[in-house]
């Protein structure tokens, strides 16, 4: 089945910045622009044909003032609004009328720059139009993405509860291992991909995923929203539980700590680390240091070298690690510096990630 993409409608005065915008929302698999209006009378004709799921608005408009129209939009079909503007005044204005978030045109020729508005723009377009949904599914054992299995009433069998009570007896053991995740703003769709393939009878994991302190809980939520496992921002003195991914809080370092019974996160600090928060090599460096063997450790796509030499403290200490492979890749900075250290045991693609988790902790359990 093929999953419906995120329609948006692009309001912008501009043609210029309506072919940029365009060009840069459908480079994501998960958005299409279903229609584009370059004054606010073509746009209130156009929404009730197209029914967006999502609008960008230019506040300058030729016919009308763009207050007016988000006044509009908001009160008559109630579609979230991200408000793109030069005038950060207006989008702080445009915020206090009910748009949902506004990201600033950016003028900077920078690669860099552009880079960073593109990767922006697409992770807010889908947190503020899938967040909040009200259909979810049901939760999966399975796992293929593809895959929902429906729950059964009939009388448990004998053999079922012994499998249950296997499955009980291997949990305890479970709660002994950790699995941790890097990536940057660019992988967020890597660890969804990664994510929505594992069953929950896995060990918990942590994430540090490089984005901004206001999106880690929306993003948290929209992983948990296409995942067998629970996904969730994680809170300092969290339990890491088997089935349960725990999401950074943009803008705090996370650390694990050994705990009575398996380990538990702490978050807090605010200092930057190579230049993050939270910094993916700070939370490896303390998955190193307090489950050493007992973690599994991957690196994703990212510019830079964040998390490289944590790779390599938790492939020092015994623990398995995985990169993603340059193929994969969008950038192979994060993933191929760890492995020029020597930190990667093997590079790998998302969908062969997924699998070798399972292959990986299935064996391990059959030896436990």
């Amino acid at each position: 089945m093929i999953k419906r993409k995120i329609q948006v409608l692009i309001i912008e005065d501009s043609l210029l910045y309506q072919r940029f915008l365009q060009q840069n929302i459908e480079t994501d698999d998960c958005l299409a622009v279903c229609g584009m209006a370059d004054c606010g009378r073509k746009a209130l004709e156009l929404i009730p044909q197209i029914k967006p799921d999502i609008i960008t608005l230019d506040m300058n408009l030729p016919d009308m003032d763009g207050f007016a129209l988000l006044n509009e939009i908001i009160n008559k079909w109630k579609i979230p609004v991200i408000v793109v503007s030069g005038d950060a005044p207006s989008c702080e204005k445009a915020i206090s009328m009910g748009a949902r978030d506004y990201i600033e045109k950016i003028q900077d020729t920078d690669p860099r720059t552009a880079e960073q508005f593109k990767l922006l723009l697409k992770l807010k377009l889908k947190m503020l139009a899938e967040v909040g949904s009200e259909t979810r599914p049901a939760k999966r054992t399975a796992a293929s993405p593809s895959v929902v299995t429906e729950p059964a009433f009939k009388e448990e069998s004998s053999a079922k509860r012994a499998e249950r009570k296997a499955f009980a007896e291997k949990g305890v053991r479970l709660q002994e291992q950790v699995i941790a995740i890097g990536a940057s703003l660019g992988g967020t769709e890597t660890t969804l991909q990664i994510l929505r393939r594992l069953p929950d009878d896995l060990p918990g994991i942590v994430i540090v995923q490089h984005m901004p302190p206001e999106y880690t809980n929306a993003y948290a939520m929209r992983l948990d929203k296409y995942c067998a496992i629970e996904v969730r921002e994680a809170r300092s003195g969290d339990l890491i539980k088997p089935g349960t991914a725990l999401v950074a809080r943009g803008g705090c370092q996370m650390t694990v700590r050994k705990a009575e019974h398996g380990y538990r996160v702490s978050v807090g600090g605010t200092e930057k680390y190579g230049g993050f928060c939270p910094s993916v090599d700070v939370l490896f460096r303390s998955v190193a240091e307090t489950a050493g063997p007992h973690a599994l450790g991957i690196i994703l796509t990212g510019m830079g070298r964040d998390g490289a030499e944590g790779m390599k403290k938790m492939h020092d200490s015994g623990a398995y690690t995985i990169g993603q492979d340059r193929e994969s890749c969008a950038v192979f900075g994060m993933p191929g510096v760890a492995y020029k250290l020597g930190g990667v045991d093997r590079l790998m693609s998302p969908d062969m990630i997924a699998d070798e988790i399972i292959r990986y902790y299935s064996n391990n359990i059959k030896r436990g």
